[in-house]
């Protein structure tokens, strides 16, 4: 995810607020930008084509550490 300095100023925002939700470990970033269309506020998409890896949580992103590896 790209943002912004505003942007990154919001998300963190954003962030700290959900925390404070009993599911908040369980969230991922898909969670989070469903709660930020919810809110109105906008959520750009850029697609990219070729090899990427979908990481949503710390697990993913050793499973790709592992697999890139």
């Amino acid at each position: 995810m790209k943002l912004s300095s505003a942007g990154a100023e919001m998300i963190s925002g954003v962030l700290s607020e959900l925390s404070e939700d009993s599911s908040f470990n369980d969230m991922t970033t898909p969670n989070l930008l469903q709660h930020l269309v919810e809110r109105n506020i906008p959520v750009n998409v850029l697609y990219i084509d070729g090899h990427w890896l979908d990481i949503d949580s710390l697990g993913d992103l050793e499973r790709g550490y592992i697999f890139g590896s």
